[in-house]
């Protein structure tokens, strides 16, 4: 995607406390930029191993120098005294507002996900031998860490003891969404000092994604049966410091790290702001692996611990079928029992059918909020529009939009506007020239798995998250300038 953004921050005649911004959205909110910045005029040309140009950053002349440290791209500015976390932070502000405004141009190309710009050189060539998912063990040693050890940072659902007795009882997965287990995704993350790990996991076919810092280096699938199995994973660069991310879908049942003698394991620190976004199919997420899902990919982008409480068609009123909940329930199930920062609140296109009201509608919402805050006084709800997968006339998909707006807007909530995301009446399947087909729902709606016109597809799903990750950031820094 290519695209222009510009800022009226000048900082000449406005005089924005950067201290001030960090405050009040902090660097929780922002990851850092990516690596390999190279010069062409005043435009910062990020590019990958073989110098095609991933990421560009034009600026006005000010920030005139850069450094690599630590694997974050600092900005120097030489007319204001800014600390280094207070540039990153900036930074990344600009570069992610989709506002357009009236002053310095900010270049802006983004034709990859963020994350996978992120790796150190070092990562890249450090994985040595991956194996096939194995029965057996394949490390010698006996430094076994269950899922009980104190070990691992376990984020973006409540994780459980899988069952009572052995063998589910050596693993744990997650039961976050109104007691339905299903799709429930988790991250788990961890400190190694090893030349080598074993992770231990249940045959239900549940995936994985494993990421070495924050280069994605193995994504697997469990067998199904009930079975136990390993996946081993050897580093060239011999025993060293590393930190490990295994991201979960479809259920994935994790037993554990298995570490050779003479290795330790240890459990990273987290100082993370976490929400939970109450959504249904959209946030399920239906058809896509759970790193994909928006809600994954928001975090990936604002640093937020996110959960995803989705329910296929569900909404406000909407209670879906077999056991599922809709929103007003499900407050008291996935919202009041845990802590959260941000709870984001993102439905209504189930509601939309003949047998719900307008009036209905409003009702539920209301509830739902007012449930919400009774509760958690000191969390913020951000109302996320009704989705409109298409751009087919619906006046209850207009009517439900402007409820939501006008609520937000009575309660001071945060609203993020949802009708220009998806653009055009086509869906995968229809090409670009066909008269039914046009606009980025092409690439963006249609799910393979569901073959229907109107679930994100794995792309959309992404696109979704980048997106309303920016509209997010956006509504952050208008409310504070």
């Amino acid at each position: 995607m290519n695209g222009k953004l510009v800022c009226d921050i000048d900082f000449q005649e406005k005089k924005i406390k950067l201290s001030d911004l960090e405050q009040t959205v902090q660097n929780s909110l922002l990851t850092p930029l990516p690596l390999n910045p190279q010069f062409n005029d005043n435009i910062i040309e990020f590019v990958d191993d073989d110098d095609n140009i991933i990421y560009a950053l034009g600026f006005d002349g000010k920030l005139k120098s850069t450094s690599n440290e630590s694997g974050k791209l600092v900005l120097k500015n030489l007319e204001e005294d800014y600390s280094e976390n207070q540039i990153l932070l900036l930074n990344n502000v600009l570069t992610m507002l989709t506002k357009t405004y009236t002053k310095k141009q900010f270049a802006f190309r983004e034709d990859v996900r963020l994350e996978s710009l992120y790796y150190n050189q070092r990562d890249k060539k450090d994985i040595c031998y991956i194996s096939e998912i194995s029965s057996n063990s394949n490390i010698t040693g006996t430094l076994y860490h269950p899922i009980t050890s104190q070990k691992y940072l376990y984020s973006a659902g409540n994780i459980v003891q899988m069952g009572n007795s052995y063998p589910t009882n050596l693993f744990a997965h997650s039961n976050h969404v109104t007691g339905v287990d299903f799709t429930c995704s988790f991250t788990i993350d961890f400190l190694i000092n090893a030349n080598e790990f074993e992770i231990f996991c249940y045959g239900n076919s549940g995936k994985a994604r494993i990421k070495l810092g924050n280069l994605v280096i193995d994504e697997f699938e469990t067998p199904a049966g009930g079975n136990l199995f390993f996946k081993k994973y050897q580093f060239n660069g011999g025993k060293a410091n590393r930190k490990i991310t295994i991201q979960t879908s479809d259920n994935f049942k994790f037993g554990g790290i298995k570490i050779s003698d003479n290795s330790s394991l240890s459990k990273p620190i987290s100082t993370r702001k976490k929400a939970v976004f109450m959504s249904d199919s959209f946030g399920e997420p239906a058809g896509v692996k759970a790193w994909n899902s928006f809600v994954q990919v928001f975090s990936d982008i604002t640093g937020i611990e996110c959960w995803a409480s989705g329910l296929g068609g569900t909404g406000y009123i909407n209670p879906g079928q077999n056991g599922r909940t809709n929103f007003q329930t499900r407050v008291d199930t996935d919202v009041i029992p845990y802590s959260f920062d941000y709870i984001f609140l993102a439905g209504g296109l189930n509601d939309t059918g003949d047998a719900y009201s307008a009036a209905n509608f409003r009702n539920a919402v209301e509830n739902t909020i007012n449930k919400i805050k009774n509760a958690k006084p000191n969390a913020e709800i951000v109302i996320i529009g009704n989705w409109f997968p298409r751009a087919f006339e619906n006046a209850k998909w207009d009517e439900y939009q402007y409820i939501l707006s006008d609520i937000a807007s009575q309660n001071n909530l945060l609203f993020i506007d949802t009708k220009d995301i998806f653009e055009g009446i086509g869906y995968i399947g229809h090409e670009q020239i066909d008269a039914i087909g046009n606009g980025n729902t092409n690439i963006y709606v249609g799910n393979p798995n569901y073959e229907d016109s109107t679930h994100p597809s794995t792309e959309g799903q992404i696109f979704l998250g980048k997106t309303l990750a920016k509209k997010f950031i956006s509504k952050k820094i208008q409310k504070i300038l």
